[in-house]
């Protein structure tokens, strides 16, 4: 009877029907569930208890290094007009960039809209996680709760976040995608370019 038991939890099933993704840790595993195509949800359960020990909501989901944080873009309302898809980078539950997530309109136009790439990596120690983010004004066409409008004034940027939230930005010269990769705790190397993080 003990050794059905045992099986039982070894074999606990995952928290949703869709499963994009599974990440086995020492004592929890963790699941990316698709929730629609603008936000999923990442489950953290432990395997001898079955408690859920995150509950995240958004994608783009990166566990730290050591293990203790998951850095990811928080969700937003699927088909929203694209001042309310602005994105803003979690860690954890813990809104950290960009520090107001309002984003600043005057009549039908939105500035400074946040588009971040795919490429959410942390630095090896742990302590910073760069991304590519592209800034965007929006003006709106139509009603203001539509997609319809025209996009202007985009520029790109590499942030690099700390875990207080701090942050430092570096200008990328047009909107290409780029590469970055820790070369260490304090170099990262954006495409050819490499920067020194105090």
């Amino acid at each position: 009877m003990a050794a059905l038991l045992v099986v039982a939890c070894d074999a606990q099933a995952p928290p949703c029907v869709s499963v994009l993704a599974t990440e086995r840790l020492a004592n929890s595993t963790a699941y990316e569930c698709h929730i629609n195509p603008s936000t999923s949800e990442y489950i953290e359960l432990d395997t001898r208890t079955g408690k859920r020990l995150r509950d995240l909501y958004g994608y783009d989901f990166k566990r730290s290094p050591d293990g203790k944080r998951v850095a990811h873009v928080g969700g937003y309302p699927h088909f929203a007009p694209p001042f309310a898809k602005s994105n803003y980078l979690q860690f954890d539950e813990t809104s950290v960039y960009p520090t107001d997530r309002e984003v600043r309109n005057e009549g039908k136009k939105w500035f400074e809209i946040h588009d971040f790439r795919h490429d959410l990596t942390w630095s090896p120690d742990s302590r910073h996680v760069a991304l590519t983010d592209c800034l965007y004004d929006w003006t709106s066409t139509a009603d203001a709760n539509d997609n319809l409008g025209e996009e202007s004034n985009r520029h790109c940027v590499v942030a690099i976040v700390a875990l207080n939230g701090s942050t430092r930005t570096i200008p990328l010269a047009g909107t290409a995608e780029i590469a970055l990769k820790w070369l260490g705790a304090h170099r990262l190397s954006v495409s050819s370019r490499v920067v020194t993080v105090p």
